[in-house]
C-alpha cells in the first residue's frame, strides 16, 4: 500500500484508520464509496496468519474477516493450529472471504492480487498506468520465518496450501475475464 502511496496512487489508508482494510464483505464498503477500483491483495494465507499472530492482530482479524464479534478467538498459535488440525476448519475464513469478494455483484472493479506472484502488466492495466511504474515493487519471501510451524503443524500448512491454490486458480480466471490480463 505505501508503495502505491508513494507513486502518487490514491489509497486508502494503510493504518486502517478509514476501516477499509480486511472488510468482510464489500456489502461493508460506505455508501460514498462508487465506481472505484479494489485490489484485493493476498498472501500464502498460513504465512499470512502466523504474522498475525506474531503481532498479536490474530483475534482482531477473525473478528473483521468474519464479520462477527462472537467468533471463536484464539490464546496462541498452538491453540489454533491443534484446533485446525483436529477439525479442518479454516477458522479465519480467509476461503469465505475472498469468496464474498469475488461473487459479490457491485460496480466497483476488482482486481485479486496474490504477493507471490505479481503480474506488473496486468496490475498496470487494470489502474491504467504506466507498467514501469513498477518497477521497484519487490515483496520479500519471508516464508522460511516460520517453518518450525510448518514442521510442527503440516495438516494445517497441507490444509492452507490448498485453499491458497483454490483462491489463486479463481482470482486468476476472474482477472482474466476481467480482461485484466490484456489477453
Amino acid at each position: 500500500m505505501n508503495y502505491l502511496k508513494n507513486k502518487n496512487l490514491k489509497i486508502n489508508c494503510s493504518k486502517d484508520l478509514d476501516g477499509l482494510k480486511h472488510l468482510s464483505c464489500p456489502s461493508k464498503l460506505p455508501n460514498s464509496i462508487n465506481n472505484i477500483k479494489i485490489i484485493y491483495i493476498y498472501n500464502k494465507t498460513f504465512k499470512s496468519i502466523c504474522s498475525l499472530f506474531r503481532r498479536n492482530w490474530h483475534n482482531l482479524q477473525i473478528i473483521k474477516l468474519n464479520g462477527n464479534k462472537n467468533i471463536l478467538t484464539f490464546k496462541n498459535i498452538d491453540n489454533y493450529y491443534s484446533l485446525v488440525e483436529n477439525n479442518k476448519n479454516d477458522y479465519f475464513g480467509c476461503k469465505n472471504h475472498f469468496l464474498r469478494w469475488k461473487n459479490y455483484n457491485h460496480n466497483n472493479p476488482i482486481y485479486f492480487l496474490n504477493l507471490n506472484d505479481i503480474n506488473k502488466n496486468e496490475l498496470s492495466k487494470f489502474l491504467d498506468c504506466d507498467v514501469k511504474i513498477f518497477d521497484g515493487l519487490n515483496v520479500k519471501n519471508t516464508i522460511d520465518k516460520y517453518n518450525n510451524l510448518i514442521l510442527k503443524y503440516p495438516i494445517s500448512y497441507n490444509f492452507y496450501k490448498t485453499i491458497d491454490e483454490n483462491i489463486d486458480k479463481l482470482s486468476k480466471e476472474h482477472n482474466y475475464h476481467n480482461k485484466f490480463s490484456g489477453k
